[in-house]
């Protein structure tokens, strides 16, 4: 049996992620097989128990006859040995090379590869069955129910019928307010990139619901780095941002500091704009199941792009007026749209760019919210020492991906970037500004520009 995937996933096919965790007690990687066993007898038809055939775009549900090889193959044991990965609480280049390596190994025709070592594990997924709540909600519940030995009720899937039909229809088709919105800052985003444009003439993406076909693997490496900060980051989020900056969001905080960061590092940047990813679920009514990615990216060009506040106002007028879910209407559009009579061809987000190491870099920016892991299963470090890293394919080789996760208090900060275009050692400096002291890069900047008009004003 065979289920052709919807359009927007089959735009996903051959982006993949990664996401991996530790030091924790892990369950066993039979435990962990036992679990999508018997999921199979609950569900059937679940993506965990499905093949990818990439060449026409379909999900494959695997026979019981097959099941015992899929869960073999989907389901990996990972040597965690301290002798072959060292410490990656301390030092986490050796496994975020192993990461690396999978990565470019790519998954076939597999859905996900589930890596479970005696004290850490790695998720690796296929664009085409999920996004990031395969990371938060599945991968929690594979780890949870293979500790308890209960049944996975939780990952049955009922998902509803045609999600974006149904998104664009309720976001809308209910009145003209919506769409005169998302048209008036189409025609602001416009005028803000010709006005902030490249001196090099490098020209921003559009907006796009992922970049699966960005850079060819023969051209491009994809690695990330990560840090983790102390357990009392969040609170001084908050409480910064009840002092300097009260009308922005907490995320808006760390998105603008990823800016100064970038800033203050020795990597040029490509335009002052950023891309922020955007989950679409929330233009559906609560409860509605995805099955599938859901998510847009929206390059933004606020005021200032270093201004919590105006990174947060522009943010909420994206989502006011139901830009992220245009995004994926509109990379639907395109990817059916013969090449030829498309507008601005190099500017195609699917579109294998010329590699320009003149280039500087494109940001993109997303918050993945606290993991909830961490409360079923049992930690053998204190948040700060956590070893959390992903690995996220959406920009391309020319970008900058920045996830940020909370972990009991502490923010973790991933960066996925090109290693053949991007010093890492420059990287991971911009990582570990953003986890000793972000607000401290806030502030300097601020007391700058402060400088700066004080000097002109003479």
């Amino acid at each position: 049996m065979h289920t052709r995937l919807p359009a927007r996933d089959r735009l996903e096919l051959g982006t993949v992620s990664m996401m991996g965790l530790g030091p924790v007690r892990m369950p066993s990687v039979d435990a962990v097989r036992r679990v999508v066993w018997n999921l199979a007898a609950l569900d059937p038809g679940n993506r965990l128990l499905r093949r990818v055939d990439p060449a026409h775009g379909r999900l494959l549900t695997v026979a019981p006859s097959g099941r015992r090889q899929h869960l073999l193959d989907v389901i990996r044991e990972f040597d965690d040995d301290p002798a072959t990965i060292g410490d990656p609480t301390r030092d986490p280049e050796r496994i975020g090379a192993w990461m690396a390596d999978r990565h470019a190994e790519g998954l076939g025709d597999l859905p996900f590869r589930f890596w479970v070592g005696q004290q850490y594990s790695m998720l690796e997924m296929s664009h085409a069955v999920g996004d990031a709540g395969l990371f938060m909600t599945t991968w929690t519940s594979l780890l949870r129910r293979a500790q308890d030995e209960e049944l996975p009720t939780e990952l049955i899937e009922t998902p509803v019928r045609y999600p974006l039909v149904r998104a664009l229809w309720r976001t809308f088709g209910t009145g003209v307010g919506p769409t005169r919105d998302l048209l008036a800052q189409y025609r602001t985003s416009r005028r803000g990139r010709r006005a902030t444009a490249s001196p090099h003439g490098h020209r921003h993406s559009r907006d796009r619901a992922g970049d699966p076909r960005a850079g060819s693997a023969a051209a491009s490496r994809l690695v990330s780095v990560c840090a983790t900060s102390d357990t009392d980051l969040s609170d001084r989020v908050r409480r910064w941002r009840a002092r300097n900056a009260p009308t922005a969001s907490a995320n808006g905080v760390l998105y603008a500091a990823a800016v100064v960061a970038l800033e203050r590092s020795a990597l040029p940047r490509r335009a002052p704009g950023l891309t922020v990813l955007f989950d679409a679920r929330r233009y559906l009514p609560d409860g509605a199941a995805i099955v599938g990615n859901f998510v847009g990216c929206v390059t933004l060009t606020p005021a200032d792009t270093a201004s919590p506040q105006s990174i947060t106002a522009e943010v909420r007028r994206t989502i006011s007026c139901g830009r992220p879910l245009a995004s994926i209407g509109a990379a639907l559009v395109t990817s059916v749209v013969p090449a030829r009579h498309r507008p601005g061809r190099a500017d195609h987000p699917h579109r294998a760019p010329r590699a320009d190491l003149s280039a500087g870099a494109e940001l993109t920016v997303t918050s993945l919210g606290d993991l909830p892991l961490l409360a079923h299963v049992k930690p053998l470090v204190t948040p700060e020492r956590m070893w959390l890293q992903g690995m996220v394919t959406t920009s391309g080789p020319d970008g900058l991906t920045c996830s940020f996760t909370g972990l009991s208090g502490a923010v973790n900060v991933s960066i996925s970037f090109d290693a053949n275009r991007f010093d890492p050692a420059a990287v991971r400096g911009i990582a570990r500004l953003l986890t000793d002291d972000p607000l401290a890069l806030l502030d300097a900047r601020a007391a700058g520009i402060r400088d700066t008009l004080n000097l002109k004003s003479y």
